[in-house]
């Protein structure tokens, strides 16, 4: 059992102004903080209109748990902003050891290898051709070098995001094994539902084989949800845009 006192609510109001640094969330006349004591300024009103309603909805105490859109935008200005070189250095890290590049031998299991071949060969597609990635795929899943030329366009590819955007980036790699999947999660190729498809593509054809394993389950539907969040922190910092996602079927 957590012990762990939640604070109570100190606030009656909570609303947005903006400023020439981008919008607050006011709580009465207090300007919200991130956890670390930082200035959350936010690049649009929509994202400070989510986070506004966060607030609102506690009630006498206040739950962190429930308030994943502000965790997002805090770990941007207290982790991603004053740490962003050794971040992108560890998502190229990911890169270098892709899940979509361990795969089954065709003479191990021919069904798996072909969807495999199938459904990560199309992101190490995408990848050569939006990012100029060019991933090798091995058989088996000891590690293997990939050509020298792979670190540099994944680090070109990671700079490229914002750092409100690479907060769900980050999740997305770290969850699935994968910054391609990370990568192709934040441009828009796939949504929730296709990213756990391809993250977790064996686990599924295990159990169309040998049948469901509860735990496995479990934690598959922790990580959705914690995909979602990043998901919809993503839909809020492009709101308005239309976005046309790439479904793995």
């Amino acid at each position: 059992m957590d012990d762990k006192k939640l604070a109570k609510r100190f606030y009656k109001s909570v609303t947005v102004q903006e400023n020439s640094a981008g919008f607050e969330v006011m709580l009465d006349a207090r300007a919200l903080k991130s956890p670390a004591k930082a200035a959350l300024y936010l690049p649009n009103e929509v994202l400070a209109h989510a986070i506004r309603d966060e607030f609102d909805a506690q009630k006498e105490e206040i739950a962190p748990a429930t308030m994943p859109i502000f965790s997002l935008a805090s770990t941007a200005v207290d982790r991603v902003m004053t740490q962003r070189g050794t971040l992108n250095d560890e998502l190229v890290g990911y890169g270098q050891n892709d899940l979509i590049c361990y795969r089954c031998a065709p003479d191990e299991d021919p069904v798996l290898a072909e969807r495999e071949a199938k459904k990560w060969g199309a992101v190490q597609d995408w990848m050569a051709d939006n990012h100029n990635v060019r991933l090798r795929a091995f058989d088996g899943i000891m590690p293997q070098a990939q050509s020298d030329d792979v670190a540099p366009a994944l680090q070109k590819a990671i700079k490229a995001i914002d750092d409100w955007q690479f907060v769900s980036l980050y999740r997305a790699t770290t969850l699935s094994g994968s910054v391609s999947l990370g990568l192709g999660f934040v441009a828009g190729q796939f949504d929730v539902s296709a990213l756990m498809q391809l993250a977790f593509l064996d686990d599924y054809y295990q159990e169309e084989k040998w049948g469901a394993d509860e735990w496995a389950i479990e934690r598959r539907d922790h990580i959705q949800a914690e995909l979602q969040d990043a998901f919809t922190f993503l839909s809020l910092l492009s709101a308005g845009n239309k976005t046309c996602f790439y479904y793995a079927t």
